[in-house]
């Protein structure tokens, strides 16, 4: 017998009678509210119809729930003489949310170094000011936060480590009262949501490319949900490099240039966790983004320019024509010259357009590239069940301009309605419909391309539909993607063993079975130089771009030289450096060198060894010298620490008016050099 108590009989009576009254359902069809902001991050290598139909914001999701819970205390903000500031600063450390009663209030807001903070409104709320949400106030400065960070300040890094996140403003209006270019900028934050706001009265500045949100230093999960842009600006947001985010049922008015404009940032691609290598969440290359039931007024150049991967155009509207739906452009990274940005498996679906040109405008742009940069990989897309009509007819459905690459296949365009014509071309693939994974990659293949990278090679397998990309893994855990049977990575730590192994996945996103692994160890031989390009031989134009370099006058000078053909040459005034960054063995010893020719230089000029990560410390700095020289050799003794990952090689420059050094052959190795050139 099964004794039931007075409390546990009471409970379950009245659960019964929830039941009975359909207050309680009998099945949790329904995803519970979010507490706050859900941090989502999307699964990097899926198909992008298959990452928006899980999506909780999606309307058609079975998962979708888009109810947000705020967090206590609420604040009123009369309570704070109508300073939407002060009931911010008024809020406890973990957060909390600032009602808004209807009325004007001024002088915008800034929330910096925290989480968890809400500005709601149930409607007649208009904020002017300027407004800003940062991970830290040292973010608040875009050129010196990227300068800090290259500096290997520890702060810096803190912060880009460490994104503030949950923000939720419902049902404001940002109003720019005719002089402001934009309303709001987000630096380094994630997990943000628009609810239902209107931009409105905002100024366009003719120049730049501006939007009425700005987020351009590694942003993650930012939505905007059935919000009214009234503009006017060059572009309605422009956030660059940003992932996992999107616009639902947006309207945006004939008052912009263009639409939405999402970017690759190079400056922000970082190796975040001082890993050695840049993985999918630390490439600033747009990814995972969905424009959704949007509509748009027109009149304007296109509805979005996409510098990234897996963009979802899919069920918006048009009311007059726009030149082209999506200007598709392709980038290769200065400072990564490692890295491949894909460009890849965008899908434009289900969409009712009244388009001039074109649906997708692919650009390959022309560049001088260094012999190490390689241009991003472009193609993959969908175009497929739209209705397109124009007085004056569309030119082509996709236009691509191949100057610099090959559009990649494979590529689909069908069941497209344009004035009246279907497109009947090649049945498109169901991702939802295909349940079978592929074989595993074989005859996997490891080669050391420098002390510190090496190239992945494999056999594509078969698949009943076909493969569309691979995950590459290092030790067991996940360190990247690729489209194509190949895969290069670095920095790694010279004389540590690595164990490689892929699978593949299909559009289904069924994988594979792991490939068999392969093992390799980079190797020093004594005195290899470890510096990349140490005697600036790579060029684009004069300009130096294959180092991490600042925004100093400097440029390569093929008139100069202590070997080779050219050398790195700086003019002042200016107070900076150059560098880039190494994974070296920790516990080590260390020597470096470059050599110097100096002219009439009255600051100084040297050279030092900073460890980034775990933890930012000096390592080595020499005196700066000045005065006049022929070549002249700086050099330094270092030990590593035990726990050190990755570092930068810096050279130092103090210049006055007039003065110029000229520097060339960098070396660092676990020998000394030869003094021989």
């Amino acid at each position: 017998m099964v004794r039931t108590d007075k409390w546990q009989l009471t409970t379950i009576l009245t659960l019964f009678t929830l039941l009975l009254a359909g207050i309680v359902p009998v099945s949790a069809a329904v995803p519970p509210p979010h507490a706050g902001v859900p941090q989502l991050n999307p699964e990097y290598g899926v198909d992008v119809e298959v990452w928006w139909a899980a999506h909780p914001f999606n309307p058609e999701s079975a998962n979708h729930q888009p109810a947000i819970v705020s967090p206590e205390p609420r604040l009123n903000v009369v309570d704070y003489g109508n300073s939407i500031q002060r009931a911010i600063d008024a809020l406890p450390p973990q957060g909390g949310t600032v009602v808004l009663p209807p009325g004007e209030y001024t002088g915008g807001f800034t929330i910096s170094a925290r989480n968890n903070v809400h500005i709601i409104a149930d409607g007649g709320a208009v904020i002017k000011g300027h407004c800003r949400v940062a991970v830290d106030p040292i973010a608040h400065d875009y050129g010196a936060f990227d300068t800090m960070l290259h500096a290997g300040n520890p702060k810096a890094w803190q912060a880009l480590n460490n994104p503030t996140r949950n923000f939720y403003f419902k049902q404001l209006t940002f109003d720019g009262e005719g002089t402001q270019v934009s309303a709001l900028a987000l630096q380094r934050v994630r997990d943000v949501v628009f609810d239902r706001c209107v931009f409105q009265n905002f100024r366009d500045p003719r120049a730049g490319h501006p939007g009425l949100v700005n987020g351009h230093m590694g942003l993650h999960n930012i939505w905007f949900r059935h919000c009214h842009f009234v503009g006017s600006c060059r572009w309605v947001t422009y956030l660059d490099g940003t992932h996992g985010s999107g616009m639902i049922a947006c309207r945006v008015e004939k008052n912009f240039s263009a639409g939405f404009l999402f970017l690759t940032n190079d400056d922000f691609t970082e190796d975040y966790n001082g890993g050695g290598d840049i993985q999918p969440d630390e490439m600033r290359c747009a990814k995972y983004i969905a424009i959704y039931r949007c509509a748009f007024a027109g009149g304007i150049g296109s509805l979005t320019n996409y510098q990234g991967a897996h963009l979802l155009v899919k069920g918006c509207t048009t009311d007059t024509p726009v030149k082209t739906v999506v200007g598709y452009d392709s980038r290769f990274s200065w400072a990564w010259p490692e890295i491949v940005y894909p460009f890849l498996h965008s899908k434009i679906i289900d969409n009712q357009l009244k388009v001039t040109d074109s649906v997708i405008a692919l650009r390959h742009t022309r560049t001088n590239r260094q012999p190490q940069h390689r241009p991003g990989v472009i193609g993959r897309y969908t175009v497929a069940r739209n209705t397109i009509t124009a007085s004056s007819g569309v030119k082509e459905l996709v236009r691509a301009t191949a100057e610099d690459g090959p559009v990649v296949e494979p590529n689909f365009v069908s069941g497209n309605t344009v004035n009246g014509s279907v497109d009947r071309a090649a049945a498109l693939p169901d991702p939802f419909a295909d349940t079978s994974a592929p074989a595993a990659p074989t005859a996997l293949k490891a080669t050391p391309t420098s002390y510190s990278t090496i190239a992945l090679a494999w056999t594509a397998p078969k698949d009943n539909v076909g493969v569309v990309g691979y995950r590459i893994y290092r030790d067991g855990q996940a360190v990247g993607y690729s489209d194509n049977p190949t895969y290069a990575e670095g920095v790694l730590v010279t004389g540590k063993q690595y164990t490689y192994t892929v699978l593949a996945y299909d559009a289904a996103g069924n994988h594979s079975k792991m490939s068999e692994p392969v093992t390799l160890t980079l190797e020093i031989a004594p005195g290899q130089n470890l510096v990349r390009d140490p005697s600036f031989e790579w060029r684009e134009s004069k300009f130096l771009r294959g180092w991490n370099s600042l925004d100093a006058p400097k440029y390569l000078d093929d008139t100069v030289a202590h070997t080779g053909r050219s050398s790195l040459t700086v003019q002042g005034p200016v107070n900076r450096y150059c560098g880039q960054s190494l994974a070296l063995l920790p516990d080590t010893e260390y020597t470096v060198s470059v050599w110097v020719k100096l002219q009439n230089v009255t600051g100084g000029v040297g050279i030092r060894f900073t460890q980034i990560t775990p933890k930012a410390q000096l390592l080595a700095a020499t005196s700066l010298i000045n005065g006049n020289s022929d070549w002249t050799k700086i050099e330094a003794t270092f030990c590593t620490t035990k726990e050190f990952q990755v570092g930068r090689l810096d050279i130092m420059y103090e210049l006055q008016d007039g003065d110029r050094f000229w520097a060339d052959d960098l070396f660092i190795g676990v020998a000394p050099p030869s003094d021989k050139p």
